[in-house]
């Protein structure tokens, strides 16, 4: 069958065309291989050499592959001293190539360039080699590319003189869009400019300082968000000899991180910042292992840090869901939540924290053993930086502090609600004890409990307090044990105390530490309301033989500066028991419906000069007569001089039998209408007045149970006893009472008083 005239025409036209296409597709490859080396060549100013094993050009598709790239450094770079990369790319697609401007010019224009399979590795030695000039490179210049792929890629970065993998990055994706080369991005310093950009990878390794390794899984960067999953830092215990990392492992784990709303770049070319809208993460453990076969030493001189961030940086949020810390199994959070609000960072100026709030912490801290030994001197930081946080805030938390293999309670308090305003910190403040300084405060806990040691433990209601003002409600001090067992374990007699208060409340007082870092108190006024407070105590075990000092000498003696205006006890009772082998059961003393205002309670820390402390009580004796007592002391007195007066009124001696028939099996009757005492003295002797106005005074003995009376005893005591005062007061001056300095001052005034009844009635 013949062909047509026009068949014939359309078949040589494509035959024509198919010989064309093909010819000009093999003398393009053709070009390629002869005049790519020496493009390359010719515009790779770079300190490496590039080689491939093939490439081909599409002219259908205008694309341009290279296949097997190697990357090398030249000849005339020594790898043994500086550090250098290497490395080999599977396939680079170039699409849209305009492929005479390429042959012709020698510049590479296109639409995308997709990198594929790169494998790089970076050597690392003790000189970096500068490859950036202050003009572009050559080789960047005759690039004209509008998008930027890469795919699949790995990096892996060497030490070479520790022959170490310090950094790898695995299944590194990348796409840069919108790119206009030879402009260099706008305070960023680089070589083009672009639109967006996602970059992904699937895991990252690094060492970070030589003692820790850095594992990233899932990493996603665009524009707006960087988010990374599984991020671990572990020390180096499968590398290195424990004795070869510091004496404290530090690990941390966060399932997630997400910083959203990036920017960074440099302001005039020259300084750093870094803006980021938000910090996320659902978690964060932290943990701080004990190395105690580092052979590391902590350096003695001190370490100087002139700024805590030499760049600017912003960020608006901070969120961490969770807060897991475990630090040297001494101070463990379990669980909190954390936010912190407006961080900024003025490079050379401060740093500016608006707010830090941690939520519902669970903080616990086991006690350790003091260790003996001579502490290593812990380096002094100088820091020549401001820091500056506006509000610090802890809400709903709660603490616990144990000692011991046991775990033995010391400390538990819950509900948590505390905030420091205006905190400042600076090179000052880190030189005081206390390393920061603030203007406002306030907090308030509930249900606290401590162990005070081995006898005593204490609980509070709730403790609230803002800046000079504080509240304590429903305080207990209470002994771990009943009397008897308590009593079997003290080693001499001693005091068994019980103490509850409905309220302590603390006006305009202040703490901190002088120059010298030592602690000082002052206050306004402490007020104490509803006190129960009973005094036991059994004379049974061996007498304590030690001297007792007055409370001018205790006061005296603190070895830290105390100023407390005025004490006032509210509304309170107050009794003292005490029992012998002898008694039948402890006598009591009370006194009910006890007030007393104590002014000047000062210590004689650094004092030369301090006013009187007069101390006046209200109460009624045993509940049955109104008692009052002025005493005064000046602490700065060395030989303790006092003076105490006091009266009692309508007193009934039978409201005395709860303290003398099972204590001293002997009963009183009759009526004291006024008893008054004024007496002065020292550490060493007491003289003063004793005088009384009763009536019906008389005397009763019991036997050894302490029910059945003695009669004829008693009569004959009777018999030396004036029972009455005749309606006068009779007053005489005291014969000189020694004090015993092995008992207390109480004793002492006690026996002043026995000195004035003995002179009185008998």
């Amino acid at each position: 069958m013949r062909l047509k005239r026009k068949h014939k025409i359309i078949l040589l036209v494509l035959t024509l065309g198919i010989v064309l296409y093909s010819s000009s597709q093999w003398i393009i490859n053709y070009l390629l291989d002869q005049y790519l080396p020496e493009i390359i060549k010719e515009k790779n100013d770079s300190p490496y050499d590039l080689a491939y094993q093939s490439v081909h050009y599409s002219l259908a598709e205008r694309k341009l592959t290279v296949k097997g790239v190697e990357i090398y450094p030249k000849v005339a770079s020594s790898t043994d001293s500086i550090s250098y990369i290497k490395g080999h790319i599977k396939q680079i697609k170039i699409q849209q190539v305009a492929i005479w401007n390429l042959i012709k010019r020698h510049n590479l224009s296109a639409q995308s360039i997709a990198i594929i399979q790169p494998d790089i590795e970076v050597f690392q030695n003790k000189v970096v080699q500068d490859t950036l000039k202050e003009d572009q490179s050559q080789f960047i210049k005759s690039i004209d590319i509008q998008e930027i792929l890469v795919k699949q890629a790995h990096v892996a970065i060497h030490d070479a003189v520790q022959d170490l993998r310090i950094q790898e990055i695995y299944n590194f994706n990348a796409e840069l869009n919108g790119i206009h080369m030879g402009v260099e991005t706008q305070d960023k310093p680089i070589p083009f400019t672009y639109k967006d950009y996602a970059i992904s990878s699937d895991s990252m390794y690094s060492i970070i300082h030589n003692n820790h390794r850095l594992k990233i899984g899932a990493i996603k960067i665009s524009q707006d968000q960087i988010s990374t999953s599984n991020l671990s830092l572990q020390p180096l215990l499968d590398l290195k000899e424990k004795s070869d990392l510091p004496p404290r492992l530090l690990s941390i784990e966060a399932p997630a991180l997400v910083f959203k709303g990036t920017d960074w770049g440099y302001k005039n070319k020259m300084e750093f910042y870094l803006h980021i809208d938000s910090i996320q993460t659902p978690g964060v453990t932290l943990t701080v292992k004990e190395n105690t076969n580092s052979l590391i030493k902590p350096k003695e001189k001190a370490i100087k840090s002139p700024k805590l961030l030499p760049f600017d940086l912003s960020i608006t949020k901070i969120s961490v869901g969770d807060i897991q810390l475990n630090s040297l199994e001494q101070w463990i959070v379990e669980q909190g939540e954390l936010v912190l609000q407006q961080i900024e960072n003025k490079a050379q100026e401060q740093l500016h924290v608006a707010s830090i709030h941690i939520n519902s912490p669970k903080i616990k801290q086991q006690q350790q053993q003091k260790n003996k030994k001579t502490k290593s001197p812990q380096p002094s930081i100088h820091v020549d930086d401001l820091v500056q946080i506006d509000t610090l805030a802890i809400h709903q938390g709660s603490f616990t502090s144990t000692k011991g293999q046991n775990k033995e309670l010391v400390l538990q308090t819950k509900a948590i609600e505390a905030a420091i305003e205006n905190i400042r910190i600076d090179a000052q403040t880190l030189a005081e004890t206390v390393p920061f300084t603030y203007r406002g405060l306030s907090f308030s806990s509930e249900d606290i409990q401590w162990n005070t040691g081995r006898f005593y433990d204490v609980k509070i209601g709730k403790i609230q307090g803002k800046n000079t003002a504080l509240t304590c409600s429903d305080f207990e001090l209470l002994p771990k044990y009943g009397r008897k067992k308590m009593v079997s374990m003290f080693k001499y007699a001693d005091d068994i105390f019980t103490i509850k208060t409905k309220s302590i409340v603390l006006d305009n007082y202040n703490w901190g530490f002088d120059k010298q870092a030592v602690l000082f108190f002052k206050a306004d006024q402490i007020r104490l309301d509803q006190i129960q407070a009973n005094i036991f105590r059994d004379k049974t075990p061996t007498f304590n033989m030690s001297i007792k000092p007055l409370f001018s000498k205790k006061l005296r003696e603190i070895p830290f500066t105390l100023a407390v205006q005025k004490v006032q006890i509210a509304n309170s009772t107050l009794e003292y028991e005490e029992y012998d082998a002898k008694a039948v059961a402890p006598g009591k003393l009370t006194f009910g419906s006890f007030n007393a205002t104590i002014q000047n309670v000062y210590s004689g820390y650094q004092q030369t000069q301090l006013p009187t402390t007069t101390i006046a009580v209200d109460a009624r004796f045993m509940n049955a007569a109104p008692l009052h007592v002025d005493w005064s002391f000046n602490i700065l007195n060395r030989n303790d001089a006092f003076h105490i007066s006091g009266t009692i009124q309508n007193f009934p001696a039978t409201a005395m039998q709860p303290f003398l028939q099972p204590y001293v099996k002997a009963s009183t009757e009759g009526n004291l209408d006024l008893v008054k005492f004024n007496f002065s003295g020292n550490n060493k002797v007491a003289t003063g007045t004793f005088a009384m106005n009763y009536h019906d005074l008389k005397v009763n003995l019991y036997r050894k149970n302490g029910e059945k009376k003695r009669k004829i005893l008693s009569k004959v005591g009777n018999w030396f006893i004036h029972k009455n005062s005749a309606g006068e007061l009779k007053q005489v001056e005291i014969k000189k009472v020694n004090r015993i300095e092995e008992k207390s001052f109480f004793n002492y005034l006690w026996l002043c008083i026995l000195q004035g009844l003995k002179q009185t009635i008998l």
